[in-house]
């Protein structure tokens, strides 16, 4: 059988297409997706029936919508005939006799003679080959491509029927050509055809992925060389915001050691401060009581008494008196405590330390290392190329973070100015005292409330009583007058004269010794003021808060020495002319750290853009999770398909060759296909030898090689030159054309130009179509679709 010439109405791409003159070597080339294996298809298709649901993976629907089919003209024994096979579901097939015009009656019959009775898969088996058959010898081991080139023509009586038997029903097992197709074979081809189509799919966006990748990759180069950049000129502000802090410490500590070291202070002790305040408190009061008594001791005493009412009045006023006297005690107590903590804060004294602002002081410098620790992990995962909504999320908490350091430090430094000049841990230390002042104040002022309210109820009554006795002058307290008043109440009229003399009696007493211990006080606290070269308690109290003063700053002046860094100081002082250039320069470097961030910013901004648009389109993970789920799947349906056509071919190969022709023609086969291996492998191999079962090669040194030591190449051509020589077996039992698809694109340019002499040799005898995708230069004459 000779294909003279093929005219397609509808066949995938194909429409209203026609070939004329085929030859007996026909080449026909064109570029990829021209339609050569749909051409191919088509052929199968009209010889054995187009490809349904369950048989094929491709239906080829027309494209345009044309009548699916069309027709060969074929040449069989010098008669010329037109097969004509439309539609697919419900195919029509027809044969006609150009040369008598008649129509052949039972066309699918005289088709199937015409064939030798051959199955589609019988006739792909060896008739038509293409570049996956090859491929899949490369997946085949050596055993299993063994057996599939002694399956190839054999004559080995009963026991290979059996055989073939066998290796059929463990094919059909694993693939059927029925329209349920849910054997494991149909199932992978299945989902292998999907996975391919899908993958094809997304081919044409492939130059566009590696181009975005492309430009991805030269953005985040440029991005990194930005962020280096900027990361160096941070460092500079770093260094010049740390010689900025250092320079201020530098001036202040110069300025409090102009300003408050440099006079010479009188060193204070506290406790003759305290001492002296005592001293002075304890001679006022004893200065009183002499005043009193000498004012007492003037006047003119009135024989006087108070009633019996009077005097039960009197007696009931007791309790109040005590009140007051022990409120005056507590409040003096309290004065003084107050005094000795008010020493410590010239003005007024500060409030205590409310929890938040406790927490200011304490928690600040974590604060600070968070701030810090949150924008560094912005530069690093700049550096590392993270996430960029990592990167995002990152910098919203650091601008987060970064205000509300900054608020606590606008709060911390007004804390600060409150206690100038105490430092955190002083001011501390300090809160206890403090909150024992504010307690010591509130209780002052109840006590004073209440003593207030009693003398105010007291006074009045106790000043009419003493009138009533004579007694007029009410300058005393109001417990000294209350002692006055109650000793009046014991006296009667009859012994109130004498009571009288004996009362000016222990005033005169009373009075030298208050006046003794006057001077003895006086002498005390003249001693103290001798030491310290003051005149008064005044002049002693101006010389604490000078000698304090003095001891806050120079304690400041030596907390800044051990903040400064003095080999960065004199570097500093070296470099740095005064404190405007200082600021000028650190301006200027901050300008650019910002004008640096701006770019790569905008770089950032470009990046997610450009990535934006790449996973909008295709992704590297779809792509490549796909191709290599499609390499996995071909991995795993080629081991598949190795089995099941080395099952399959294996048993139609035994039976056709052993029933149709005898055994005599393995040796005959294995004679021509010896002749082709030399011819492919330029005489390196010169035998084929089947021995006790095994396939053996023999080269040129009369070296015997197992199939397993060929290399891959060798394989494929040894295959090839089996498939070539039983063809020409069978040309006595029928004689069909061979379709070759594409099949020598991996050959190297010598092996196929041996291939293509063979092919062309045996086109002589029988007709070889010939699709290839390649500009052969030894192929001439050939159709080019485009």
């Amino acid at each position: 059988m000779k294909i003279e010439a093929l005219a397609i109405q509808g066949f995938g791409k194909w429409s209203q297409f026609s070939l004329n003159n085929l030859k007996d070597w026909q080449v026909i080339a064109g570029p990829n997706e021209a339609g050569k294996s749909t051409l191919n298809a088509f052929i199968l298709g009209v010889l054995f029936g187009f490809p349904s649901r369950a048989k094929g993976r491709n239906l080829y629907e027309p494209v345009d919508g044309s009548r699916y089919g069309g027709s060969l003209i074929v040449k069989i024994d010098k008669q010329h005939y037109q097969i004509t096979r439309l539609d697919r579901t419900s195919s029509q097939l027809t044969v006609e006799n150009l040369d008598n015009h008649t129509q052949i009656e039972n066309p699918s019959d005289w088709l199937e003679n015409q064939l030798g009775k051959m199955s589609l898969s019988e006739y792909q088996a060896i008739y038509s080959f293409d570049l996956l058959a090859l491929e899949e010898i490369k997946k085949l081991s050596a055993q299993d491509l063994e057996r599939l080139l002694l399956n190839l023509g054999t004559g080995q009586g009963e026991g290979w029927f059996q055989y073939a038997q066998q290796l059929n029903r463990q094919a059909d097992q694993k693939y059927t050509v029925s329209t349920t197709g849910r054997r494991p074979l149909n199932r992978a081809l299945k989902a292998y055809q999907q996975d391919e189509q899908a993958l094809q799919s997304l081919a044409g966006q492939v130059a566009d992925f590696v181009g975005q990748e492309n430009q991805i990759q030269l953005k985040k180069d440029q991005l990194q060389e930005q962020r280096l950049t900027l990361q160096k000129q941070e460092e500079r502000v770093n260094q010049l915001s740390q010689a900025q802090k250092q320079y201020g410490l530098y001036q202040e500590a110069q300025q409090i050691q102009k300003k408050h070291l440099q006079d010479t202070v009188k060193v204070i002790d506290q406790q003759d401060y305290q001492q002296a305040q005592k001293l002075s408190l304890e001679i006022e009061a004893l200065q009183a009581s002499i005043d009193q008594l000498n004012q007492e001791q003037k006047q003119v005493l009135t024989p006087l008494t108070l009633s019996a009412a009077e005097a039960r009045q009197v007696y009931q006023m007791a309790d109040s008196i005590q009140r007051i006297n022990y409120l005056k005690l507590s409040m003096s107590e309290t004065k003084a405590d107050l005094a000795q903590i008010q020493e410590k804060f010239p003005g007024r004294l500060p409030a205590p330390l409310q929890a938040h602002e406790r927490s200011l002081l304490i928690d600040y410098n974590k604060m600070l290392a968070i701030t810090l620790g949150l924008n560094g992990a912005i530069i690093l995962g700049l550096i590392l190329h993270l996430p960029i909504w990592l990167i995002v999320f990152l910098a919203v908490g650091a601008i987060w973070q970064d205000y509300r350091c900054f608020n606590q430090y606008q709060q911390r430094q007004q804390l600060l100015a409150r206690y100038q000049p105490l430092l955190p841990a002083a001011i501390l230390a300090e809160q206890d005292q403090l909150q024992n002042a504010q307690r010591q104040q509130a209780q002052i002022l109840t006590q004073t409330s209440e003593l207030g309210q009693l003398q105010d109820e007291l006074r009045p009554t106790i000043e009419n009583l003493l009138a009533k006795v004579g007694i007029i002058n009410y300058q005393e307290e109001l417990p000294v007058l209350y002692q006055r008043l109650k000793e009046q109440a014991h006296l009667t009229q009859d012994s109130l004269q004498g009571r009288l003399t004996d009362t000016a009696s222990q005033q005169l007493t009373l009075l030298t010794n208050y006046q003794e211990r006057l001077a003895a006080l006086n002498q005390a606290i003249t001693a103290i003021f001798s030491r310290y070269q003051v005149g008064n308690m005044a002049d002693l109290m101006q010389g604490l808060a000078q000698y304090q003063n003095y001891q806050r700053y120079q304690q400041r002046y030596q907390d800044i020495q051990g903040q400064i860094d003095q080999k960065q100081l004199q570097v500093i002082l070296h470099n740095i002319k005064d404190e405007n250039s200082l600021n000028d320069q650190l301006q200027r470097e901050q300008i650019e750290v910002n004008n640096l961030a701006s770019a790569v910013q905008q770089g950032q901004e470009e990046l997610a853009q450009l990535e934006a648009n790449y996973q909008a389109g295709l992704t590297s993970d779809q792509y490549l999770a796909l191709q290599q789920n499609l390499a996995s799947q071909q991995s795993e349906l080629t081991e598949a398909l190795t089995d099941y056509l080395s099952q399959k071919l294996s048993s139609q190969w035994i039976e056709q060759v052993l029933t149709e022709n005898s055994a005599h023609r393995f040796p005959r086969m294995q004679t021509i296909a010896q002749e082709y291996f030399s011819q492919m492998t330029l005489e390196a191999y010169q035998q084929i030898s089947f021995t006790n079962g095994e396939l053996l090669v023999i080269n040129a040194n009369g070296q015997r090689l197992p199939i397993y030591q060929l290399s891959m190449g060798t394989k494929e051509q040894l295959y090839l030159a089996l498939r070539l020589a039983m063809v020409k077996v069978l040309e006595d039992v029928v004689d069909l054309p061979i379709l070759i698809d594409d099949a020598l694109v991996n050959f190297d340019p010598q092996r196929r130009q041996q291939m293509l002499s063979l092919l062309q040799k045996l086109a002589q005898t029988h007709q070889i179509i010939y699709w290839t995708s390649q500009s052969d230069g030894e192929v001439l004459d050939s159709l080019t679709l485009r």
